[in-house]
């Protein structure tokens, strides 16, 4: 069985996806969250060191406890211990596929990660005029997707297990109790997402942003 150190998945992707890579895959865990930007996420890295970021999986083995960190190599580590959980496709091509498209989503598209930081509990705010390299990695991703669609899985496979289980992630907590993590001034509390017409952009406002103009609208109110 493993543990599962994660931060608050609903505004980590990373924590979320670590946690994804063992509930999607029916993988016995014990998830446990630690509020990040917090003395108790200082003390965890202390104590896994020298892990310095979540998610972190770890387990018992031969009588000692054992830890992977970065998300491509707990992905391989779960792949090496339960090969017949489907982590990895089965075809070697389309494998060798998935493992390209992970590498590059994991350590590209900055511009993108900045300008649209993840918040499940976002308050939506239209941007007309994305910061540069936005556009860039969103064609990026276009190109990406066009090209590995039509090596998808045929029509009479069967499909992965975690594709068929869509509502996975309504078990996650993090939906149902808004917790949003505060840095400085109060975070505003999040409303619920409206959708725009598809001719617009969504670009999610981070909300420690928000709450820092709020404290400056404040501010100019009072002075006033």
């Amino acid at each position: 069985m493993y543990r599962i150190f994660t931060g608050d998945k609903a505004h980590s992707s990373w924590s979320l996806r670590g946690w994804l890579m063992l509930a999607a895959f029916d993988l016995r865990f014990e998830d446990v969250p630690v509020r990040m930007y917090d003395p108790a996420f200082d003390a965890l890295k202390a104590a896994c060191t020298p892990a310095r970021t979540v998610p972190i999986p770890e387990w018992d083995e031969d009588g000692r406890t054992r830890r992977v960190w970065d998300l491509l190599a707990i992905a391989e580590t779960l792949y090496e211990r339960h090969p017949d959980a489907g982590i990895w496709p089965a075809d070697p091509g389309l494998r060798a596929l998935a493992r390209v498209l992970a590498a590059e989503m994991h350590y590209s598209f900055a511009a993108l990660r900045d300008a649209c930081p993840m918040n499940i509990h976002r308050t939506p705010s239209p941007l007309w005029k994305p910061p540069e390299g936005v556009a860039a990695d969103v064609a990026r991703i276009g190109e990406l997707w066009s090209w590995a669609l039509p090596a998808r899985v045929d029509p009479g496979q069967d499909l992965p297990a975690c594709i068929k289980r869509p509502k996975l992630a309504l078990q996650l907590p993090e939906l149902h109790h808004r917790q949003p993590i505060h840095i400085g001034a109060q975070a505003p509390e999040p409303h619920p997402v409206h959708l725009d017409p598809p001719r617009k952009i969504m670009f999610t406002k981070c909300p420690h942003k928000l709450a820092r103009r709020s404290t400056r609208k404040a501010g100019k109110t009072k002075s006033q």
